[in-house]
């Protein structure tokens, strides 16, 4: 495994960010979908994760973002809401009309602090990944809408496969030095995953 460390300080808001993008080897594509239409990838509009619009629904998925799951050719897809709703996470394999459903289950999530806000924290497997391909994903429901469609590559799986690690630790809110970097490997897709060692990322 070859690994690749990055200096700790950046800002903390893009961290749920770097994960999203950097998780399972880059940000290939983000669209904006039709929110309340079947998704059709070749009608939509292409743009920069960044400029997608958050509608002021509170049911609205936020932060949306993967990991590895349990199990082979499992990734999770997580995101937040600030009220409580149905969460279901649609995905295909890329160049297929396939589209298929898992739904999330929800966990409610009270701030720590003086403000003690609640979140809900929607959490949703997409199984039986064929191994390095790429497929799309988008999370919400019919009712509050869904978000951009996102890309990613499944996991590779076998014996003969040495990933390339970003690890980083606390971001920090200020000074951010290491978003640049990280941003750079995962849409180059010299990266295939990350490790994020420090403190939770900003839900």
């Amino acid at each position: 495994m070859h690994v690749q460390l990055f200096s700790c300080s950046a800002l903390l808001l893009f961290s749920a960010l770097i994960i999203s993008v950097s998780a399972v080897g880059g940000l290939f594509k983000t669209y904006i979908p039709s929110l309340k239409s079947n998704v059709d990838s070749d009608k939509v509009l292409s743009v920069g994760a960044t400029d997608f619009p958050f509608p002021q629904d509170l049911r609205y998925p936020r932060q949306v973002h993967l990991s590895v799951g349990e199990y082979n050719g499992d990734m999770v897809a997580t995101w937040t809401t600030f009220q409580n709703t149905k969460g279901v996470v649609q995905y295909n394999l890329q160049g297929t009309s396939l589209w298929k459903d898992a739904n999330a289950t929800v966990t409610l999530f009270t701030d720590g602090g003086t403000e003690k806000r609640q979140l809900f924290i929607h959490r949703a497997t997409m199984t039986n990944l064929k191994p390095a391909k790429f497929y799309n994903y988008r999370v919400g429901n019919e009712d509050a809408g869904w978000s951009a469609i996102f890309s990613y590559r499944a996991p590779i799986t076998g014996p003969d496969w040495s990933p390339v690690v970003a690890i980083y630790g606390d971001l920090g809110n200020v000074n951010g030095r290491s978003i640049g970097r990280l941003q750079t490997e995962a849409e180059m897709r010299s990266i295939d995953a990350v490790f994020h060692v420090g403190e939770s990322p900003v839900l």
